[in-house]
């Protein structure tokens, strides 16, 4: 069975003035492609750019340069009533507990920024359970984190260095197949 894309970024950079007024670019020509029902880990250090990372693919944020797609739709060309419906309906950015047991028809994707502290393996309703079930449902995950040990839940690992992502080989231990 094809799978379609759900988030794709080409070429995205994003940066921040510090407060010395010097600019730094945290994100640097990010290209990723996420399908449908897949499981991804951006790992990468404090401060790295993982969070700016999830806030883009969240409609939070916009790039400063490249492109955002949602399901094969430029970002940059969806109206605002339409954007609202898609932060609530269609891809939540989660901080602490999915809300549902049974996901909206309409969901297509979860963001989970530095979930370390809520994933508890064997605590029978922990957060990585109902990552779990959302994922086997065909829905997309992207989490975010710096520990390796939580990433590899993940089916998918991109290291987030130095602005740019690295996808990693192997290691997961949770598998959708």
């Amino acid at each position: 069975m094809l799978k379609n894309t759900v988030l794709q970024t080409k070429e995205v950079w994003k940066g921040y003035r510090e407060e010395s007024g010097a600019f730094h670019w945290v994100l640097k020509k990010i290209n990723l492609e996420l399908m449908e029902g897949e499981f991804a880990s951006i790992l990468g250090e404090p401060a790295g750019g993982k969070s700016t990372l999830l806030r883009i693919l969240g409609f939070l944020e916009l790039p400063d340069r490249g492109k955002l797609y949602f399901q094969g739709r430029l970002v940059g060309e969806i109206g605002d009533k339409e954007m609202e419906y898609m932060r609530t309906d269609k891809v939540w950015s989660v901080n602490s507990q999915l809300p549902l047991q049974t996901p909206p028809r309409d969901l297509a994707a979860v963001l989970l920024d530095k979930p370390a502290h809520l994933l508890k393996p064997n605590s029978g309703n922990s957060l990585l359970e109902q990552i779990r079930h959302f994922n086997s449902m065909g829905i997309t995950v992207v989490m975010a984190t710096r520990n390796p040990a939580i990433a590899s839940y993940a089916t998918s690992i991109y290291k987030l260095s130095e602005g740019e992502t690295v996808k990693l080989n192997g290691n997961a231990r949770y598998s959708t197949t």
